[in-house]
């Protein structure tokens, strides 16, 4: 979500970008290089992206249930409220990614 990474001050991802994914005990686990970034609402999340992203039964139902969720959980956090209506106001928009693996070798794209 846009305003998170105004919140924590982080920079949105670009194509081209890598990033290190560390375990719990910060030990390099996964290379990962950003293929494409798209601003987006909640209501333009396709079944596609939903299944791409890989989690639950796929489905485009699941992915709203859940990132609903994860959102509502996030943003209290941070002490705002939040509803999938946000993100059709500038600012609130989705920040969805697609990666490839570029390492471990045996995972790359």
């Amino acid at each position: 979500m846009a305003r998170e990474y105004d919140y924590y001050d982080e920079r949105v991802p670009q194509p081209e970008d890598h990033c290190i994914i560390c375990d719990g005990a910060g030990q390099p686990q996964a290379i990962l290089r950003v293929i494409s970034v798209q601003r987006a609402n909640f209501f333009e999340v396709d079944e596609e992206f939903a299944a791409a992203e890989g989690e639950g039964d796929l489905s485009l139902a699941y992915w709203r249930r859940e990132h609903e969720k994860f959102w509502r959980r996030t943003q209290k956090f941070i002490g705002r409220d939040w509803s999938p209506e946000d993100t059709r106001q500038p600012g609130g928009e989705l920040i969805l990614e697609r990666f490839e693996i570029c390492w471990p070798e045996e995972f790359a794209d």
